[in-house]
């Protein structure tokens, strides 16, 4: 769209070949957060009433021993661990993801330019704008992984040739 000429198109596209063929470069899914973060264990306990991480119970289930299903500073219901936590404050917290929005759309019918019956669906997206205010810029982060370095040496020259 920005309808300038890339120089050496032939060479871009064997680039293009060799990191998205079936053999090239393989791509992650890209997370709405940065790499401090980390999935929360299988075995962590959170508060259920104000979503606050407490502790993991590993130890507890390798040694046998049991533990409390209720938090012991405000004797509220505990749950299993699920989301992201995050280093904050010099302790373990769980994270805040962004919130999302669901858009519902109908589907058209391309000879008509009706409505189609029975074609309904729902699209859900972040909302950038409220998490902007909360936590200063939205990041995605995620990994490329390269067979080899001449991929990742494509890759970089991609990169080059798509810069302003």
């Amino acid at each position: 769209s920005s309808r300038r000429t890339l120089s050496n198109q032939s060479q871009l596209q064997n680039h293009f070949q060799q990191v998205f063929a079936k053999d090239g470069a393989r791509f992650s899914f890209l997370m709405p957060f940065d790499e401090s973060w980390i999935p929360a264990p299988a075995t962590a306990l959170f508060n259920k009433q104000n979503d606050k991480y407490l502790y993991d119970t590993l130890f507890a289930l390798i040694k046998g021993e049991p533990y409390e299903m209720q938090c012991p500073k405000t004797g509220e219901r505990l749950e299993r661990g699920r989301g992201w936590l995050i280093f904050k404050d010099s302790k373990w917290q769980k994270a805040k993801l962004p919130n999302k929005r669901t858009f519902v759309r109908v589907g058209l019918n391309r000879q008509t330019e009706a409505a189609e019956e029975g074609v309904l669906y729902a699209i859900e997206a972040i909302d950038v704008a409220s998490y902007s205010n909360q936590n200063g810029a939205l990041t995605f982060t995620g990994f490329v992984e390269f067979p080899d370095a001449q991929c990742q040496q494509a890759f970089d020259a991609i990169l080059d040739a798509l810069r302003w």
